[in-house]
């Protein structure tokens, strides 16, 4: 009795086994279909992209090259709005430049404004806006303090530094980029920037970290 209905148990067993076996199998053949469809699927729509591609090839490399001609010319703007100066680090200010630091970087402000360096105006305006950029209360007595400071450096007059710097100032209002001027004196096509005007724009902006 006991061997009958062990007989039947292990039957019962494997009909539940090869049952199993079955519905594995099926599955694997489904998900295998399944594969095969999004294969080829698939590759339908790489067909389709590369027909789209070869038929639109011109029109794709005109829409690239002026998307990257956009990027350019956005990133020379850029460029060309800071590149008359370095900017000043916030950690350090102009004021605690070392003298040399300061010939340095007014020199290069003169020299992207068209002043040449060979003239004497340009050393003229390069030690008076160090001075004024040292005092505020410079600009505001020019005759008296600024144009004799300047010329006792130099060994020379006030009227020889008032003339030499006038001199320079025009050198760059004629030679100059427009554009790098007009940043720093909006108006200089209507009215030409004094001595006293054109350095205490230039030493304000340094002293306050503009340029």
């Amino acid at each position: 009795m006991f061997r009958k209905k062990n007989k039947n148990y292990s039957k019962k067993l494997n009909k539940i086994k090869k049952q199993l076996i079955l519905n594995s199998k099926s599955r694997k053949g489904e998900n295998m279909e399944n594969e095969a469809k999004e294969k080829k699927m698939s590759e339908k729509d790489k067909r389709k992209m590369l027909e789209f591609l070869s038929n639109n090839v011109e029109a794709i490399i005109q829409i690239t090259v002026e998307t990257i001609m956009v990027e350019l010319t956005n990133r020379i703007k850029d460029v060309e709005n800071e590149e008359y100066s370095p900017k000043l680090t916030k950690e350090k200010k102009f004021c605690e430049y070392t003298k040399e630091q300061k010939e340095m970087k007014i020199s290069d402000i003169l020299h992207i404004l068209g002043i040449p360096a060979h003239i004497k105006g340009y050393a003229f305006l390069r030690e008076g806006i160090i001075l004024c950029t040292d005092d505020e209360d410079t600009i505001h007595a020019v005759t008296k303090v600024l144009y004799p400071e300047i010329a006792k450096k130099f060994n020379t007059t006030s009227s020889r530094v008032e003339r030499a710097i006038r001199h320079a100032i025009e050198i760059s209002i004629e030679r100059g980029e427009r554009e790098k001027i007009k940043k720093l004196f909006p108006d200089f096509k209507v009215k030409k920037p004094t001595n006293s005007e054109f350095i205490a724009t230039i030493s304000d902006k340094l002293r306050t970290g503009q340029i």
